[in-house]
């Protein structure tokens, strides 16, 4: 086989620890001096912590531990499928807006799947695996 053309992106020097960095490597929008990330829950909007997501309100972390490292934060991914990943049995998925100084990335214990956890969390709405908004009354 010849291979003829095309370009060589490299993503070497990206810093996936700065925040905006990984947001942009991984197609996450920012608004606002937010980043936009999602959170798989159960049918009771609870991840597999049992931690509540209500869906328009603001959650926070009672631990919070800006250091990069599992636990202490409220766990989210840059797309929904990614969050199925940290809870499989997830049976619904939210949108989320995290204020970027209130998040720390984590490397998501070296599986290749990324996260980040955060101190504050803005449940925005219910989506489908793909990131689509789910209107009321349907999941």
């Amino acid at each position: 086989m010849t291979v003829e053309g095309g370009v060589v992106i490299d993503v070497t020097k990206i810093d996936r620890c700065d925040v905006t960095q990984w947001a942009g490597y991984h197609g996450t929008e920012i608004q606002d001096g937010e980043v936009i990330v999602y959170k798989a829950v159960n049918d009771d909007l609870k991840s597999g912590r049992g931690f509540a997501y209500p869906i328009g309100e603001t959650v926070t972390c009672p631990d919070w531990d800006p250091r990069d490292a599992c636990g202490n934060g409220l766990h989210l991914s840059p797309r929904p499928h990614h969050a199925r990943y940290y809870f499989e049995s997830a049976s619904r998925f939210l949108r989320c807006a995290v204020k970027l100084d209130e998040l720390t990335v984590i490397d998501g214990n070296g599986s290749g799947v990324p996260k980040l956890k955060a101190k504050r969390v803005r449940v925005l709405a219910e989506v489908d695996i793909d990131g689509n908004t789910i209107t009321k009354g349907k999941h």
